[in-house]
C-alpha cells in the first residue's frame, strides 16, 4: 500500500505469501483483511488496515465505507500536523520576540545575557541555561562575561581546560554533550543536576564570540526541532548582543572622555591634581571595611572617580581663583554636583553613580546641598564619598590657606560626626587611615632594617697557578 499506493484486499490471508507471515497477523488471528492507504496531495501518508477473524468476502459497501475512514483519518492527521506545526510557529516566534524585546529593553551587557539565557529556558521548558561571552586576545579565547547559569570564569582561558569548547568555536558547528562527554564542562556549570547540554557557537565582530547552551536534567538527547530553535534562537540573540557591545564601546568611548575632562580640569590646578583619584581610592577602602561587597565598593570607586565632572560647567576664574571665594562665587561652585548628574544621568549604567555625585555634598544634618537631604537619606555611597572628599580636601594645599596636618584632619573628621558626616562611615574611614598608616610604618621599619644590614663581605677564593 505504502510503496504502490493501491488498496489491498485480502479475503483469506493463508493464500498470500507476505501476510500469512506476519505475526501480528498470525497471533491476532485475522483470517481476512482490507487496507487503503491515506493520501494528501499525492502522496501517501499513512495506511488504514482493517481485519476479520472470519475468512469472508469483502463487499463494495466494506470498500467504500472503509475508503470514507480513510478520508476522515486523513484530514485528522493532516489537521492534527497543521496544528503542531501552526503552536511551534507560535512558540518560535514568541521565543523570538522575548529575545528581541530583551535586546531593546536591556543595555548592559552582563544584564543582557541574563535576561536571554532565562528566557530561552523558558521559551524552550529547559532545565538550564547559560551564555558565555569571549573576546580573543593574543590568539586565546579569554572569557569576557557569563550569565548567572555558569560559575565565575571571567578573564580565564578555556581554550585548554575545556577542549570541547575550542573545537566548537573552530568547527562553528552546534555541540551535544552528555555523559562522560559532559565531565570537562561540569566544574563551570550553576546547575549540577545537568545530564545533557546542547551548545551552540556564534562569532561576533571584533574578534568575540559566544557560546549559548540549554540542558536538561533528563539524559535524553535533543531532537531536530529543539536543536532548530535552539540555533535559531541563539543567532537572533547575537543581534541583541552585538548591540549591547556597541552601546558599551560607545559608553566607555564617552566615559574615556569624561574622566579625561576631569583630569583636564584637575592638571589646571596644582592644588587639585589628582584630587578625584585619592578621593576614589579612599572611599573604595572605606567600603570594603565596612563590609559592602566588592562590586559594589568599585562602583563607588567610579563614583569618585566623576564626583567632580560637574566643575566642567564652572567658570574657570571662578575654578582657579587664587582667593578666597566670594558667596557669589560659593554658589556656582555649589552647582557642580547637579551639573555632574545630569552629565551622567542619561548614560545607561551609571544610574547609580549620577545619583552618588548628586549627593556626594549632602550633610548628616541636613545642611547639604542641593537638595538638603539628611541622615540615611542620603545614599550610603554617597556619605562614604562625603567622608573621602572632605579629608582629601583638608589634607590638600590650596593657595589661600596651607594644607592640615594628618593628625589635626582626624580630629576633624572626629569632630563633624553627626553633623557634616556619618558617624558609622566616619569611624570606618578612620580605621582605613589607622590601617595604612600601620602598615606604612611597618614597611619603612623593614626598609630601615634592610639599609642598616651590613652586606656580607665577599668570599675570598684561592688563587692557583696554572701547571
Amino acid at each position: 500500500m505504502a510503496q504502490e499506493g493501491r488498496s489491498v484486499y485480502l479475503e483469506d490471508i493463508t493464500s498470500d505469501p507476505i501476510a500469512s507471515q506476519s505475526e501480528t497477523v498470525v497471533g491476532l488471528g485475522v483470517k481476512s483483511v482490507a487496507g487503503t492507504p491515506l493520501r494528501y496531495e499525492d502522496k501517501v501518508i499513512g495506511a488504514l488496515t482493517v481485519g476479520s477473524t472470519d475468512a469472508k468476502t469483502i463487499s463494495d459497501d466494506d470498500r467504500t465505507l472503509i475508503g470514507y475512514m480513510a478520508n476522515v483519518i486523513t484530514a485528522a492527521v493532516i489537521k492534527a500536523q497543521l496544528y503542531g506545526a501552526e503552536r511551534e510557529n507560535r512558540i518560535k516566534l514568541s521565543a523570538l520576540e522575548n529575545i528581541s524585546e530583551a535586546g531593546l529593553t536591556t543595555l548592559g551587557i552582563g544584564e543582557l545575557l541574563n535576561e536571554i539565557a532565562e528566557r530561552m529556558a523558558d521559551d524552550m521548558s529547559m532545565d538550564w541555561s547559560g551564555i558565555i561571552l569571549f573576546n580573543n586576545k593574543n590568539g586565546k579565547m579569554i572569557v569576557e562575561h557569563t550569565s548567572n547559569g555558569y560559575s565565575s570564569l571571567k578573564g580565564r582561558d578555556l581554550s585548554k581546560p575545556c577542549k570541547a569548547i575550542n573545537d566548537m568555536l573552530a568547527q562553528g558547528k552546534t555541540q551535544i554533550l552528555t555523559g562522560s562527554g559532559l565531565n570537562q564542562f561540569k566544574p563551570y556549570l550553576n546547575n549540577a543536576g545537568v545530564k545533557s547540554i546542547a551548545l551552540v557557537p556564534v562569532n561576533l565582530r571584533q574578534g568575540r564570540a559566544c557560546v549559548i547552551s540549554v540542558g536538561k536534567k533528563s539524559n535524553g538527547l535533543f531532537n531536530k526541532k529543539e536543536l532548530s530553535l535552539i540555533e535559531t534562537l541563539s543567532h537572533r540573540s547575537a543581534l541583541a548582543i552585538e548591540n549591547a557591545l556597541l552601546f558599551l564601546r560607545l559608553e566607555n568611548s564617552y566615559l574615556e572622555t569624561v574622566e579625561s575632562l576631569v583630569k583636564a580640569i584637575e592638571a589646571k590646578d596644582e592644588y587639585t591634581s589628582g584630587h578625584s583619584e585619592q578621593v576614589a581610592d579612599l572611599a573604595r577602602s572605606t567600603a570594603l571595611a565596612m563590609g559592602i561587597d566588592k562590586e559594589k565598593a568599585e562602583r563607588i570607586y567610579m563614583a569618585g572617580l566623576l564626583h567632580d565632572v560637574g566643575k566642567i560647567g564652572i567658570p574657570s576664574r571662578i575654578l582657579y581663583k587664587p582667593s578666597r571665594l566670594s558667596p557669589d562665587d560659593y554658589n556656582s561652585i555649589k552647582l557642580h554636583p547637579t551639573k555632574g548628574y545630569e552629565i551622567l544621568e542619561p548614560i545607561s549604567g551609571l544610574e547609580d553613580i549620577a545619583m552618588m555625585v548628586l549627593q556626594h555634598h549632602e550633610r548628616y544634618d541636613g545642611s547639604g546641598y542641593p537638595s538638603g537631604l539628611r541622615g540615611e537619606g542620603i545614599l550610603l555611597e554617597a556619605r562614604i564619598l562625603a567622608v573621602a572628599d572632605a579629608y582629601q580636601a583638608m589634607t590638600s594645599n590650596r593657595p589661600y590657606r596651607k594644607r592640615l596636618p594628618v593628625k589635626d584632619a582626624k580630629i576633624e573628621i572626629r569632630r563633624a560626626m553627626g553633623t557634616q558626616l556619618d558617624p558609622e562611615v566616619a569611624r570606618a574611614f578612620l580605621s582605613v587611615l589607622e590601617k595604612r598608616a600601620g602598615l606604612k610604618e611597618y614597611r619603612d621599619r623593614k626598609k630601615t632594617k634592610a639599609k642598616a644590614k651590613p652586606k656580607p663581605k665577599p668570599k675570598k677564593t684561592k688563587k692557583t697557578l696554572a701547571g
